[in-house]
């Protein structure tokens, strides 16, 4: 993971990280995906490593999806504000 740099905004910075949350998902589905469809989905210690996958796969975009709520509700309270 790199560092911003410092003449970046706060958009950019926003932007780039929705982007690198956004391809580490489809990475991490994709997994999911390829491990479902794999012969070893009969083995109970794969299937619960599947299962811890989508758990940490479905809090992840939970969080991605609150925080990205709150900030637009955020820039909404500031912008009624001005």
């Amino acid at each position: 993971m790199s560092i911003a740099e410092p003449s970046m905004g706060l958009a950019e910075r926003a932007s780039q990280a929705f982007a690198r949350m956004s391809v580490d998902a489809d990475v991490r589905r994709g997994a999911v995906t390829d491990g479902i469809n794999s012969a070893a989905v009969t083995n109970p210690a794969q299937l619960y490593e599947m299962q811890m996958a989508i758990a940490n796969y479905t809090l992840d975009i939970s969080l991605a999806s609150t925080l990205a709520r709150k900030a637009v509700s955020t820039v909404e309270t500031l912008v009624k504000a001005q």
